[in-house]
């Protein structure tokens, strides 16, 4: 199978070494009543909630604690989780990777929905549609264990939305939070009400933002980073008959004068109108076959509208308006036969339709169009399924698989007619991807859970990839086109780990190695003339042989003496190609420890950001050496009582010592944020 290898072997024995001395990180152990106190110390109630009846989690844990202590926007809190790293190209709309994996190589899902940015630039990932107010949870999965919901050959993001409760008695409650940022003089209020009754239960939020250009390290202004957005959701559920529900949701988002810094566009206006109804049946029988499932239909228009107007002593204007449309259809069936024999059973189809394109005003000349996503679709039907088997009270195993028919096609002659400048391939490709997996679990004593997992991912090529059209890339200062031939990219993923809980203290460390064949990746071609005025050249995709991804993350929380409490992520990852080449992308070693103090209503935290440098660069793709820094935070928070209502009070000090300084995935080394002092009050009522 892997006859075009060409790797170090001596890196890829010492990795599987490493990872056979660490031992493999656990599936993580629900969390003690110590820990769990401080972890929900603050209002927010965060709790995984999944169709599978999982435990709660370490990762959960850190995105509750996370959530709880910060104004944060889900970008915010997805950066500080162990296997996650986010490429950002201005305040707004950070593309989060997993273990740099990226784009189409993971899965980014809202409930289990597929969600297409309308955006050749990639300036609206879907985790920008979802705020803090209405997410429920936060599900990652790594390597070959997140191919559940898609194939991918990276992993998984689901993002999982809060839910109106079915109660006996008819309530109505609700939060409102207003808060301040003085960095950027940002405005953020969010209110959220809640009914619930017997059979009906509705719950409904809506968040405005409004951002200035923010000051960095050096006090000075970074021009094009300011955004104005609003969001709001409604989800209404009615319980049909007993253990029956309806549910209906919908999300809209609104984004105007969006400034992206590291790229020559802005944002005029960018939307998205989200909706799905879903069918939920439990079964109470304890000898019934089936447990559970539900059935969800869902569609999402996304619009996105890139201009240059706002930018001044332009050689040449341009705007570039793009949009997707996405339906789909989920099933989800969990089954248990015998005691120890449980499966879970996923059903999915959708279709997206895109479109983009640019048009290009030279000064006295008449006005130039081009598509620069030509219309096509995308059309995805696949099954998979999990097997869990319960050996023993000690040892687990687990089986993933997934199958995915997947048919990319041009849809309109003069898209036909775009692509075959560049390629004869203009009758669409169909593609079958095939994944899977197996893991091993391990408790070889009370406190302590081993954990391997192996498998093999597919996945076919995304639309940019494909049929990207003169796509500028700001980042390595090149026009992308797409390839209609690319094959497959096909992995071999491992991790393992070691976990530890018992009472006040847990722990978890993975590492990890992804061995990919036919990575795709953009190669210069000269053949080609540039279309954007000051581009370096063309790229056009197409295939490396093989790639190699590795690296580890730990985490840990801890309750200390008293009221005092620890929390920590450290996350490492190392890549390059069969040919010696360092993968793009890469972010450094970086940790994050959090010290706090709670007792009664008073909360005190002191918070520390560490990231090494970066030299391992592909400077090809525009990367340049990034230095390391380190950031201090303290936050404080109080808590009164109003009658029936309470009101928290949360204040503190990003950035205390005014660090100078950039990520090294932020695209064009523009700087971050200054010394920001916020503020934020919320009622609950």
């Amino acid at each position: 199978m892997y006859a075009t290898y060409t790797c170090s072997h001596s890196l890829l024995m010492k990795s599987i070494l490493f990872m056979v001395a660490m031992g493999i990180s656990a599936a993580l152990f629900a969390q003690n009543d110590s820990t769990q106190k401080f972890l929900e110390h603050q209002s927010v109630n965060l709790h995984e909630v999944t169709l599978n009846a999982q435990i709660k989690n370490q990762q959960q844990q850190l995105v509750q604690f996370y959530k709880t202590n910060t104004a944060a926007t889900l970008e915010d809190i997805l950066s500080r989780l162990p296997e996650i790293n986010m490429i950002r190209r201005g305040a707004y709309g950070m593309e989060p990777t997993i273990r740099s994996f990226s784009s189409g190589q993971i899965n980014v899902l809202l409930d289990g929905m597929r969600i297409h940015g309308a955006c050749t630039d990639k300036m609206d990932p879907a985790t920008i549609y979802i705020e803090p107010s209405n997410l429920e949870s936060v599900q990652v999965t790594t390597g070959s264990k997140g191919f559940i919901h898609g194939s991918s050959i990276g992993g998984t993001i689901n993002m999982k939305m809060q839910e109106p409760s079915i109660t006996k008695k008819g309530d109505v409650n609700g939060q409102f939070q207003t808060g301040y940022q003085t960095v950027n003089h940002a405005l953020y209020e969010s209110l959220k009400i809640n009914y619930s009754g017997n059979r009906w239960a509705a719950l409904a939020t809506a968040t405005y933002r409004k951002a200035g250009n923010y000051t960095d390290g050096n006090k000075q202004t970074v021009e094009h980073s300011s955004f104005e957005k609003i969001n709001y959701s409604l989800s209404v559920k009615n319980m049909l008959r007993p253990n029956l529900s309806l549910k209906t949701d919908f999300i809209g988002d609104d984004a105007f004068f969006i400034g992206y810094p590291a790229l020559p566009m802005d944002v005029g206006y960018a939307s998205a109108r989200i909706a799905s109804v879903t069918l939920s049946k439990n079964y109470t029988q304890t000898t019934s076959l089936v447990k559970e499932w539900q059935v969800k239909g869902y569609y999402n228009y996304i619009r996105h509208f890139m201009d240059d107007t706002r930018r001044p002593n332009i050689p040449m204007h341009m705007d570039m308006p793009g949009n997707s449309r996405t339906m789909g259809i989920n099933l989800i069936t969990q089954m248990r036969v015998r005691k120890n024999h449980q499966f879970q059973w996923i059903a999915d189809v959708s279709k997206t339709r895109l479109y983009a394109s640019m048009t290009m005003y030279p000064q006295n000349e008449a006005p130039m169009y081009m598509l620069t996503w030509p219309n096509n679709s995308r059309t995805q039907a696949g099954l998979g399924g999990v097997w869990n088997y319960t050996v023993s009270k000690k040892f687990r195993l687990q089986l993933n698989t997934r199958l995915d028919h997947i048919q990319t096609q041009l849809t309109t002659q003069e898209a036909k007619d775009h692509v075959s400048i560049f390629s004869n391939s203009t009758n669409g490709t169909a593609y079958t991807t095939g994944n899977i997996s197996v893991q091993g679990t391990y408790l070889f004593h009370p406190a302590w859970r081993w954990r391997v997992n192996a498998g093999y991912t597919e996945r076919a090529p995304t639309a940019s990839e494909q049929y990207g059209f003169y796509l500028f890339n700001s980042n390595d200062g090149f026009d992308y086109i797409g390839n209609p031939s690319l094959k497959k990219e096909r992995a071999l993923n491992a991790e393992t780990g070691i976990q530890f809980n018992k009472r006040k203290h847990q722990f978890s460390v993975t590492v990890h190695i992804s061995h990919i064949e036919d990575y795709i990746l953009g190669e210069m071609d000269t053949s080609f003339s540039t279309m954007t005025p000051g581009a370096r050249g063309v790229k056009k995709y197409t295939q490396s042989p093989t790639a190699t991804i590795l690296g580890f993350e730990c985490s840990s929380a801890h309750q200390l003496f008293g009221n005092f409490n620890w929390i920590q992520t450290l996350k490492y990852t190392y890549a390059t190609t069969s040919e010696n080449v360092t993968l793009p992308g890469i972010a450094p070693l970086k940790w994050i420890t959090s010290a706090g103090y709670t007792k009664n209503s008073l909360m005190l935290r002191a918070e520390m950001e560490a990231s090494a440098a970066q030299h391992r660069i592909n400077k090809n793709a525009g990367e340049d050496a990034t230095n390391g820094f380190v950031l201090l935070h303290l936050r404080t928070g109080y808590q009164f009582s109003l009658n029936k209502m309470k009101l928290q009070l949360q204040a503190g000090v990003e950035n205390i010592l005014n660090k100078y300084y950039h990520e090294h995935n932020d695209w064009g080394n523009v700087p971050r944020s200054g010394r920001n002092i916020y503020t934020q009050l919320i009622l609950h009522f």
